[in-house]
Order: structure tokens, then sequence, then C-alpha cells
């Protein structure tokens, strides 16, 4: 299914949920991961998410909020900015 949706690159942030991670690799998809640092307490902001977006030419973004496994959460408002960004 999700290589019939994505039409382009897909992201999403790491470590993360394992099927988010697995399934561009297991469909072939193009994709780039945005990295989460332990010496950040793993957090990534709403405009490291829109950075890395722009930067990796991303058409589509899956924002685990909160994320899984680590649990770090955006608050509401920078979940918006990504949403509309």
């Amino acid at each position: 299914m999700m290589s019939k949706v994505i039409k382009g690159k897909f992201g999403t942030t790491v470590p993360n949920f394992g099927r988010w991670t697995d399934l561009p690799r297991d469909y072939n998809l193009s994709h780039a991961f945005l990295q989460r640092h332990a010496e950040n307490d793993y957090k990534v902001t709403a405009n490291d998410s829109i950075k890395f977006v722009k930067e990796n030419n991303i058409t589509a973004f899956v924002l685990c909020n909160p994320n899984n496994p680590i649990g770090q959460a955006l608050p509401k408002e920078e979940s918006f900015i990504c949403c509309m960004s």
C-alpha cells in the first residue's frame, strides 16, 4: 500500500517504530531518516523536521508524536507548525 500511495521520497525520525523504518526499504522507496541524538535527549523540534524535509526533498514525512520507542513528544503548537508547513 505504501508504495502505491507515496510518490517521491519518504522520511521519518530515527530511532522510531520499526515499521516506519522498515517499510521504505521493503518497498524500495526512496527515503531519508532524521537522526535523533542521545546528547539532545532525542528531541527534534518542528524547525528541525521542516528543515530536514526541505533539504532532503521529502514528499511524505511521518512524525510519530509521541515518538515510539523513545517517548519524546512535540508540544501541540509545534505539531501544528509541522503540519502546516
